[in-house]
């Protein structure tokens, strides 16, 4: 979801009133939390919260944002359908009014937190909270989502797939539901990752992965490239929900439970073993 990015000292007292938030409290049953009982109702308290850092529509100006405002809206009768399920398995939905200068405090501790509507996991570690600004088409893909990150163990230093390697003779590691936690969610260096799927049927994605195993070649040192095979994969679907047949995703170092980044360029692209070199230093800075 694209969220609404604007600064807040420039926001006219007008647009500061509950009855046009994008999110109804009643409506949805959630909690509202400010700075005064944030602490005490969410980070002093066990149990996992998914907070909504939520705004006045009227700032989205559908007359002028009509796409923009679209998908907002899209958006939010699939969340609102996810709450049912997230209260299902024991989450509490809250809600932060982004554009209360009031919450301005508490809003300045979580500085990924740049627009709204925003989505934040505060589960197993409340210290630790996961942005989930994520675009999801059904409810049952934001619970499973949800869940799958909260359940993610602690980042662990050094823990780069111990027990796993890259395939014989190549540079690539060969990822599944079995390893992908270990090898990739709690490494703490950047990876690569495409999901892809093999066949007669995808001639253009087989080469795509040759392509990329190349690219892996000349990267070892910085990135660490794996290939993900759809296949029956449970996992698949979180980070590719679109079920595309060749999709590459890039983690960056450090904490991974936030969404990774699409690399966003044609597979039957001649020079693709070239283009993502270049793109993978731009993001490695």
């Amino acid at each position: 979801m694209n969220n609404v990015l604007f600064l807040l000292a420039l926001l006219p007292a007008c647009y500061l009133t509950q009855d046009t938030m994008i999110y109804n409290v009643q409506k949805n049953g959630l909690v509202v939390l400010t700075k005064d009982n944030f602490k005490s109702t969410v980070l002093d308290q066990h149990g996992d919260w998914l907070v909504i850092f939520d705004g006045d529509m009227k700032l989205v100006r559908c007359e002028i944002q009509k796409t923009i405002c679209d998908d907002v809206k899209n958006s939010v009768k699939v969340y609102e359908e996810a709450f049912v399920g997230l209260k299902a398995i024991g989450f509490k939905i809250g809600r932060v009014d982004f554009v209360d200068t009031s919450n301005r405090g508490l809003i300045a501790n979580y500085p990924f937190v740049k627009g709204f509507p925003s989505y934040v996991i505060f589960g197993k570690n409340k210290d630790k909270p996961i942005l989930f600004n994520y675009k999801m088409n059904t409810a049952k893909e934001i619970v499973n989502m949800v869940k799958f990150l909260n359940d993610q163990p602690l980042l662990a230093s050094g823990q780069c797939g111990r027990n796993s390697g890259p395939s014989p003779g190549k540079s690539t590691y060969e990822l599944s539901d079995d390893n992908f936690k270990e090898v990739v969610l709690q490494c703490p260096e950047p990876w690569l990752v495409v999901f892809y799927a093999s066949g007669d049927k995808f001639s253009q994605c087989n080469m795509y992965t040759k392509k990329f195993e190349e690219a892996a070649g000349t990267m070892l040192n910085r990135v660490k490239f794996g290939k993900f095979h759809l296949g029956l994969s449970k996992l698949a679907p979180i980070y590719n929900p679109r079920h595309l047949v060749c999709l590459t995703v890039f983690f960056r170092a450090g904490d991974k439970s936030g969404p990774p980044l699409d690399y966003n360029h044609g597979i039957a692209s001649d020079d693709f073993s070239k283009g993502i070199v270049p793109w993978l230093q731009g993001q490695l800075g």
